[in-house]
């Protein structure tokens, strides 16, 4: 075989199979991407919620809301007063609390945010409770807002609920005060 042979033969297959190989080679790297971008995804998602967390959490806030006579979940929905408020805000452990609890939703709120949660799913299983707490927990944050100078503080969990109060039982909606 001359090398004028080998040259029209040889190397065009040569060149195809190169091809070939560095095509598959970009398909098998696309795929592994993808997947890995999804797994970080899901791994993302339960950065943001640990459900056994959250529990433990709201146990102690609830334990922090009956030490100021504002514990009324589930019976009854109402803001803080701000007696209650001043409280709070008066005991180291009651603010670290409540504080805790209004950063673990504003997680949650963020990863919806960026779409690290699938808006569906957070209706169903996260909607009633962020806006339960929304309005039990208000005149907190506002206060809150001015005692810290921060003006955006748990913004994500204010404008998810904001978002979601058209979407909201009655029973959050309605001012529940006359059935206290």
């Amino acid at each position: 075989m001359t090398l004028k042979e080998f040259n029209e033969l040889v190397v065009p297959i040569l060149n195809l199979a190169v091809t070939c190989s560095g095509i598959a080679t970009i398909v098998i790297m696309v795929r592994q991407y993808r997947s890995d971008a999804r797994w970080n995804r899901l791994q993302s998602k339960y950065n943001f919620i640990d459900v056994a967390e959250s529990a433990a959490i709201q146990e102690r806030l609830n334990l922090v809301l009956e030490t100021v006579d504002g514990y009324a979940y589930p019976e009854v929905c109402k803001p803080l007063t701000q007696a209650q408020v001043n409280q709070i805000a008066s005991a180291r452990e009651s603010t670290f609390v409540v504080n805790t609890f209004l950063n673990d939703m504003n997680n949650v709120c963020t990863a919806l945010k960026f779409g690290l949660l699938d808006e569906r799913v957070f209706k169903s299983s996260h909607a009633g409770r962020i806006l339960w707490w929304y309005k039990v927990l208000l005149p907190y944050i506002e206060s809150a807002r001015v005692r810290y100078h921060n003006a955006e503080i748990w913004q994500d969990f204010v404008e998810t609920a904001q978002k979601y109060a058209q979407w909201a039982p009655l029973s959050v909606n309605r001012d529940q005060t006359s059935r206290a």
